[in-house]
């Protein structure tokens, strides 16, 4: 067998292995978004704002829910949502807070993952709201803890409710993996397998 056609079976085995495949898939796909977020999204539009100032609104209309009035200040891009009875001490919301990277990071695994597109069109949106409705969640619980102990804040916005947020995207992975996703492994013919 001639040195490119060993080249050229390897490279086809690849692309025909399911896992390099979502791999490679879920690389491009990461990348592009990269691509449209930073050169477009972020530089000319509002759209990273407008979710940033959509997830203050719902978390002050939550607490309003529970009766606890709260009070939001918009600082060039964060946003500064504290309790009315803590006004000295509150949660800066911005673009790293607000979801929207974890939306694509979310949707780019189910989309390259392999399944039939009409669970993807409604799993990508229930999960996109799951993870929306557990940062609302996220903040709200620090702004409770920043307001009882501000000490403790910073450690439990870094790791514990950063670490939170993964492991439910990563359990909806899972569910999508085990229940919707299709990987089917293809063995090549017996004629393509050639020694060393």
């Amino acid at each position: 067998m001639h040195k490119n056609e060993k080249l050229k079976n390897k490279v086809q085995s690849f692309f025909r292995n399911p896992i390099f495949r979502f791999l490679f898939v879920a690389g491009i796909l990461y990348w592009i978004w990269f691509i449209f977020y930073e050169t477009y999204l972020i530089p000319h539009t509002d759209f990273d704002y407008v979710v940033t100032k959509n997830l203050v609104n719902v978390t002050n209309g939550s607490y309003a829910l529970l009766g606890t009035q709260t009070m939001v200040d918009e600082e060039s891009q964060h946003i500064v949502i504290s309790l009315a009875s803590h006004p000295e001490t509150g949660v800066w919301v911005g673009t790293p807070c607000n979801g929207l990277k974890l939306f694509a990071l979310f949707s780019i695994f189910i989309i390259a993952y392999p399944g039939k597109i009409k669970h993807k069109l409604w799993f990508i949106p229930a999960g996109i709201f799951m993870i929306y409705w557990i940062n609302v969640i996220r903040i709200m619980l620090l702004l409770k803890l920043i307001s009882v102990n501000p000490e403790l804040f910073q450690f439990n916005h870094n790791y514990t409710f950063t670490i939170s947020v993964y492991i439910v995207i990563f359990i909806l992975w899972i569910v999508w993996a085990k229940y919707f996703g299709k990987f089917k492994i293809e063995s090549q013919p017996d004629s393509q397998i050639s020694e060393s």
